[in-house]
């Protein structure tokens, strides 16, 4: 059984994962799946990943995990969810910062 554990942060409702590249290597996801202070849900999620790789899943959840508290707090997460939906409506699900 997988448990995906779920955490709110200024209103938003989110979990982290990995995807593991060609290259073998480990890459973040944030998934943005709802608004726990509006209600509002996302489906499919919203996904924004981190900017850089790593050789772990491990280290790339951690980097997950603290790329997400860094656009929350620093107020970049509107802009981000803008060219997520931009790149939705382009039929490219998932953004890439680099």
């Amino acid at each position: 059984m997988n448990n995906v554990n779920r955490h709110i942060v200024n209103g938003f409702t989110y979990h982290v994962d990995t995807i593991q590249e060609v290259s073998n290597r480990h890459r973040g996801q944030i998934y943005i799946v709802g608004r726990e202070d509006t209600g509002e849900t996302y489906s499919p999620p919203k996904i924004i990943c981190t900017p850089t790789t790593f050789k772990t899943a491990r280290a790339a959840i951690i980097e997950a995990e603290s790329y997400c508290y860094e656009v929350f707090h620093n107020g970049d997460l509107d802009g981000l969810l803008a060219v997520t939906e931009f790149q939705r409506a382009n039929g490219d699900y998932i953004y890439h910062p680099d």
